[in-house]
């Protein structure tokens, strides 16, 4: 196996720059790609979810008359309708147990079905807001839909928002098309953080392909290791400056997030740098 790689290893030394940097980015899409989904058939699935995600809200589902139920038994009969949102929120709050995609579904995000969440009762804030936007629905409540930004889900009925609502709206359908804008510095640094909670393992997958896509096919490889080293430190200042910023103690002009960008830019730089130091297949 390591004789097959060299060879196609030094096959690649051998190509032009424009050639490499082609071949090479391809990898890493395709890298990324397992890494992030290694899930395929829940990827296909998720792709039009993306573009409607109130499409995943459903009504028509045997489970809806026990939980509109058990809703109903914790009203008072001179509720209002934000009790009753407030009482369906609770409801999937306390029903479904948070959990994030990656550890339940194996995919970094997958927006599941209403049967998929009532089936598995552990989810993270999208498969929370498919819950409780379907629950809403049959409820007679009107223009319910799913809103969200980067960073989290959650769902709209009217001018009511429950599930946790959040100022910077990046994406909801307006007039049956979906509406996206561009997510503000605070939902930016927020799903940056979240960076704590993604497997570390598949963060190292990612930063040692990077640099090995950036590195030159025939330099040295002492000096990757060296730079993939300065990769990981920043790595774990990243992890740590996440915790903090998840527990609001710690802000994004934090050092330690700083000085975490900066080493891992400055890995990537130094790979990109790198010269060959022997001829190909030497």
């Amino acid at each position: 196996m390591s004789g097959w790689f060299k060879r196609r290893w030094d096959w690649l030394a051998g190509r032009s720059r424009g050639q490499r940097w082609l071949i090479k980015s391809c990898l890493l899409a395709a890298f990324t790609l397992v890494v992030f989904f290694p899930r395929p058939d829940q990827l296909v699935k998720q792709l039009p979810r993306w573009k409607n995600p109130d499409s995943l809200i459903e009504t028509n589902v045997p489970f809806m008359a026990e939980i509109n139920q058990k809703i109903d038994e914790q009203l008072k009969p001179d509720g209002t309708k934000k009790d009753e949102l407030k009482a369906v929120e609770k409801f999937v709050y306390r029903e479904i147990k948070y959990g994030y995609d990656w550890d339940v579904w194996g995919n970094t995000d997958y927006w599941p079905t209403v049967g998929e969440v009532w089936d598995i009762k552990r989810e993270d804030c999208d498969g929370q807001a498919v819950l409780a936007a379907s629950i809403l629905k049959s409820r007679g409540f009107e223009e319910v839909r799913i809103v969200g930004n980067l960073s989290h889900v959650w769902v709209a009925a009217g001018t009511n928002e429950v599930m946790s609502p959040q100022a910077d709206k990046n994406f909801q359908r307006v007039d049956g098309k979906l509406k996206v804008r561009f997510p503000g510095m605070k939902t930016f640094l927020l799903t940056w953080a979240h960076i704590n909670r993604f497997p570390a393992l598949r963060s190292l997958l990612l930063l040692a392909a990077v640099l090995v896509v950036s590195w030159h096919p025939v330099a040295d490889m002492k000096r990757w290791w060296m730079t993939f080293g300065m990769g990981v430190a920043g790595l774990l200042l990243l992890y740590d400056w996440g915790g903090k910023y998840l527990k609001n103690s710690a802000t994004g002009g934090s050092l330690d997030f700083w000085a975490g960008n900066l080493l891992v830019l400055l890995a990537i730089a130094l790979a990109l740098l790198t010269k060959p130091t022997k001829e190909p297949g030497s």
